[in-house]
């Protein structure tokens, strides 16, 4: 997996707001240790406001020391959100030396690594409703993700080769420290409160190559006012909250992590997870769900004028009613599940809706030809345009359903052969099977002759027919009104 430049942890990730970028980048990305992400606003490469002039004394030494407790950290436990510009994630880490546990979770949902030595490692993926686990093994892809979340995991080489950089950028006068130490809490931690500007605009061309930063890079200009502040808690020593703000080509912007736990003492058993797929299997899980959030995050990411019809798009492509609540706009989003209500003839979409609830269920009522939805119907004035719908998407569902059906075996040879069975089925006349008892549409039978054509017996219908079976429909459908008519009125009454 691609590291990002300028990482906040030990071999952790800062976060990018690319809806195309590797899912787990996405999925992992963030710093594991804030302790470290003084690193994210100190390097130039990947957003990371440059730093202040030289510091000495107190602040200079509680903010090294920082590094000097995370690189001693062997068994822990802690738990934070990392944010960029309120684009947040939450993480938890575990360690005993021996057994490790990290989760991510986030819009995408969570993942989770269990990772011990001369053990089976195990990952768990949980995206929309569904969540499955797997062992590694050999699997390539599994590895490379089992990988992307061991990165998150603190080391001491990271913290002493970070504490080397922010040394450097000390001496080089980079760092201009701002006011005392102040007694300032973060959450439940005790803290003290570190802050400081950086500023490259005093240093030389040497003093820039010894930081490894380009003097011609753009960076240096679109970058300013860039304040960092750092809360290091008394007990443990380790950072517990660090905030970044900066302006990017004048556009505001923010980095923060903020720790609710911290705990230097080894967590209980780590247990392996039940695998519910095989690897194969589960990578192609995640694989899925990487392109699904790819997809979805392209819509949030897109022009604002444009993301209304993105999501719309995107719900009809998948079916999926929840890909409209993005939508602002009330009539628009509503429009968008209606459609989606009817394309899947689901009318329990239709309760969820304030201002189109009768307008979809007369639709998924005709979608579906059932006259039952109509009942949901609150206009009364509209019951009627509902149980007419549902009844002409009935005749089309039977039509479809007649023409979709594999002819059966040609059944007589001349009209002799056929013969009417419970007055309104007309069929072979040594047939002995239950035709039933007749219907209210019996009576449109009863002037048609029973006949063999085109190797069928088959009623001979003319258009005295047809007018007879509507008229009775039309009654039916009356009825039906008048009945849904009549339990409306006595729910309002």
């Amino acid at each position: 997996m691609k590291k990002a430049k300028g990482s906040a942890g030990s071999g952790s990730q800062k976060q990018s707001s690319s809806g195309n970028q590797n899912f787990a980048n996405y999925v992992i990305i963030g710093a594991a240790v804030a302790v470290l992400a003084i690193l994210a606003f100190m390097l130039l490469g990947e957003k990371t406001p440059p730093a202040a002039s030289p510091a000495s004394g107190a602040a200079a030494e509680l903010l090294l020391s920082a590094y000097d407790k995370g690189a001693g950290m062997v068994a822990y436990q802690m738990a934070y959100w990392q944010g960029e510009n309120d684009d947040i994630s939450n993480y938890t880490l575990k360690s005993s030396g021996k057994q490790r546990f990290a989760k991510v979770e986030g819009r995408f949902g969570a993942i989770e690594g269990y990772f011990a030595y001369e053990s089976p490692e195990a990952i768990c993926l949980e995206y929309g409703e569904a969540k499955h686990c797997a062992a590694v093994g050999n699997h390539s892809g599994m590895e490379e993700l089992a990988g992307s979340l061991k990165a998150l995991f603190p080391t001491r080489k990271a913290y002493m080769e970070q504490k080397e950089a922010l040394s450097k950028l000390i001496k080089n006068g980079a760092i201009q420290f701002e006011g005392e130490i102040l007694q300032e809490n973060a959450g439940s931690f005790a803290a003290k409160k570190i802050a400081y500007r950086l500023d490259y605009s005093n240093l030389t061309v040497q003093q820039l190559a010894d930081l490894g930063i380009d003097p011609a890079s753009p960076m240096l200009k679109d970058l300013k006012e860039q304040k960092v502040a750092f809360w290091i808690d008394e007990k443990t020593g380790m950072v517990v909250r660090s905030l970044s703000t900066y302006l990017e080509k004048g556009i505001p912007k923010k980095y923060e992590t903020f720790y609710s736990e911290i705990l230097l003492s080894p967590p209980d058993e780590i247990a392996l997870p039940n695998a519910t797929l095989s690897p194969s299997r589960f990578y192609q899980f995640y694989q899925q769900a990487k392109a699904d959030f790819v997809e979805k995050e392209q819509c949030r990411l897109s022009p604002r004028q444009e993301q209304p019809q993105c999501y719309k798009n995107l719900a009809y492509k998948k079916d999926d009613h929840k890909l409209c609540q993005p939508i602002d706009e009330e009539n628009e989003r509503e429009t968008c599940m209606l459609i989606i209500a009817q394309k899947t003839k689901n009318d329990s979409i239709c309760g969820l809706l304030r201002k189109s609830k009768d307008d979809c269920y007369i639709n998924v009522a005709g979608q579906k030809g059932d006259w039952e939805i109509c009942k949901k119907v609150s206009d009364a004035g509209r019951l009627e345009e509902c149980a007419n719908a549902a009844a002409q998407g009935a005749k089309i569902i039977e039509r479809e359903k007649q023409s979709a059906a594999p002819a059966p075996p040609k059944n007589c040879e001349k009209n002799d052969d056929c013969k009417v069975f419970g007055a309104q089925y007309c069929a072979p006349k040594n047939s002995t099977g239950d035709f039933g008892s007749a219907d209210e549409f019996a009576v449109c039978y009863a002037s048609i002759p029973c006949v063999c054509e085109e190797g069928y017996c088959k009623f001979k219908k003319d258009e005295d027919f047809y007018a007879c079976i509507s008229k009775i429909e039309e009654g039916i459908t009356r009825k039906f009104i008048l009945d849904l008519i009549a339990q409306s009125q006595n729910k309002s009454g």
